[in-house]
């Protein structure tokens, strides 16, 4: 293997390792971005509705409302 072709493994290596931060990157804000929906939905409902109802079945709305609204976000985020 001469210079030439052991600097051009080196860049296709080094775009690899920036594509596959970036991924991790993406990865980790679709997984914050979803839990934050969830979360702040299940606030407004324990506002809403009280402590016992909001913490007891707040959750139930919350997955609905991640699913329809969060998922489709992330995915555009694809």
């Amino acid at each position: 293997m001469n210079n030439t072709e052991k600097n051009v493994s080196e860049a296709v290596n080094w775009k690899t390792e920036v594509s596959f931060v970036v991924t991790i990157l993406l990865l980790i804000f679709r997984i914050l971005l979803l839990a934050g929906i969830f979360f702040a939905c299940w606030t407004y409902a324990v506002i809403n509705y009280g402590w016992f109802i909001g913490i007891a079945f707040g959750w139930i709305p919350s997955g609905i409302i991640t699913l329809l609204i969060g998922i489709p976000i992330a995915l555009i985020l694809d």
